[in-house]
């Protein structure tokens, strides 16, 4: 029973995704810039997390939010006010995200995991989802999304550790005369924030 409810939750959350194709005029270019960045972090993981990405990353977030609150005003589900909180908490989200970008209050290290790419984009495809009406929700969906989300945690995980070694980064950082032991103070100051 438990099995055939996940499996079932997998099926509607594929389905949400080709039950109007127009919604993909909101996915493709969140997929899009969620695997560049992905594979930019990957590339560049010496770089020190930037604000100024931050910041268009919250406001891409907060936008995908207001769109899909806009469609959900003018769907009117019995479900409104749920659904309003929910894409209320993630613009939210959007907007801290927003001022602690231009306000520095948080170091760039928590700022790079305030508005990782994973995370945020993954809340941007279940805001555009669950906002615009495709994409029912209970708990098990709420269970898929999770496991479909730490997937995607575990894939990108694999990725930047095995495939996206981080050359350009490492080979930038050389060619300005870095040394391999600063290259190791930067990483020990940055985890260390």
């Amino acid at each position: 029973m438990i099995l055939e409810n996940i499996l079932e939750a997998f099926r509607a959350i594929l389905l949400a995704f080709f039950t109007d194709l127009n919604i993909w005029w909101f996915l493709a270019p969140i997929m899009l810039l969620w695997i560049l960045t992905e594979i930019y972090d990957g590339e560049y993981r010496h770089e020190l997390p930037s604000r100024n990405a931050a910041l268009g990353n919250g406001i891409s977030l907060t936008w995908i939010n207001i769109a899909s609150l806009r469609i959900l005003f003018t769907q009117n589900p019995d479900d409104l006010v749920f659904r309003f909180l929910i894409l209320f908490a993630f613009s939210t989200y959007g907007l801290a995200i927003i001022y602690f970008a231009f306000t520095h209050r948080i170091s760039a290290r928590k700022m790079g995991i305030l508005a990782a790419p994973t995370p945020l984009y993954t809340l941007s495809v279940f805001s555009v989802l669950y906002g615009q009406m495709r994409l029912p929700l209970d708990r098990w969906i709420l269970t898929d999304l999770l496991i479909i989300f730490l997937i995607f945690q575990l894939f990108w995980l694999v990725m930047h550790r095995f495939v996206i070694k981080g050359r350009l980064g490492d080979l930038e950082l050389v060619e300005k005369g870095v040394s391999l032991r600063e290259l190791k103070k930067i990483e020990d100051k940055l985890d260390g924030e």
